[in-house]
């Protein structure tokens, strides 16, 4: 989740700090940024104003999802919201939990015949080796972070 950096060290991945990366967690915090940046740039919270600043969210297949429900979570907050390749039927447990993979899968085989399965076999063989295995044959700068 956090890429390199570990904001909290090594309590970043405990299960305290994992359990805060919710969606949920992400819209509050999404929405604590915005109105952080409008009161730095004296931003007038009033539409009416000339001195509103209006807010608009934009992403792509999770972010996507993300923002389509700042718009439909915080509407006081975010004007309007672009969200492309979203997965909101997914969310919204209208499709069964693994149906976008399934359609990737699909997607993958049209393109290269084989590939789903040469994924498949490939993830397999990734979770069963151990790290340094996974350092070696995959040729990697540093070693993998013990989660």
């Amino acid at each position: 989740f956090y890429g390199e950096s570990l904001p909290l060290g090594r309590r970043s991945v405990d299960a305290t700090a994992l359990s805060l990366l919710t969606p949920q967690q992400a819209l509050a915090d999404c929405v604590r940024l915005v109105r952080a940046e409008q009161a730095a740039r004296n931003c007038s919270l009033s539409r009416t104003s000339q001195n509103y600043c209006p807010v608009f969210s934009f992403g792509g297949s999770y972010p996507g999802f993300l923002s389509a429900m700042l718009r439909l979570r915080y509407p006081a907050v975010i004007d309007g919201a672009y969200a492309a390749s979203a997965p909101v039927r997914i969310y919204a447990q209208q499709v069964q939990q693994y149906a976008y993979y399934q359609v990737v899968t699909r997607s993958a085989e049209r393109a290269v015949s084989g590939c789903s399965a040469g994924v498949a076999k490939a993830l397999k063989l990734v979770a069963a080796a151990d790290s340094d295995t996974l350092l070696k044959e995959l040729r990697l700068c540093t070693p993998l972070p013990g989660y």
